[in-house]
């Protein structure tokens, strides 16, 4: 069942990852167009939120299959890392990259993420699949 889930709502999730990003591409032209373009500095953030809400929607399926698990515990791990990477790089980022400095931090911890919970998901569902065995 839970393989079944992934392999019908993954799909989904990278197309609406790959629109996303699409969308981040375009942020200039779109908000050159809406605001005008005195405010195209801001096309920068956005493209770098957008990459990190495409991640996310990536990882959104994987993350909700530790719930029929049982491991809501490996989410709450992943995201106490999460917030320590995040005070630990929001200065740094900042003070070299400025505006983008906040977004980049949330890239890097959506990778982090990304780099975490696919394995230990693997890890769990062969796991359960031995015990059910």
């Amino acid at each position: 069942q839970k393989i079944d889930f992934l392999k019908r709502t993954f799909p989904i999730c990278l197309l609406g990852a790959t629109i996303l990003l699409g969308s981040g591409l375009l942020a200039p032209q779109l908000i050159a167009l809406l605001f005008g373009s005195k405010y195209t500095a801001a096309s920068g953030p956005l493209q770098l939120l957008a990459a990190n809400l495409s991640i996310n929607f990536v990882l959104l399926p994987i993350t909700l299959l530790f719930i029929p698990l049982g491991k809501v515990k490996v989410g709450t791990v992943v995201t106490v890392f999460q917030l320590s990477i995040s005070l630990l790089l929001y200065p740094i980022l900042i003070s070299d990259f400025w505006l983008n400095g906040a977004p980049m931090t949330l890239i890097a911890t959506s990778l982090l993420a990304l780099l975490v919970y696919p394995p230990v998901l693997v890890y769990y569902l062969r796991k359960e699949r031995r015990v059910s065995l």
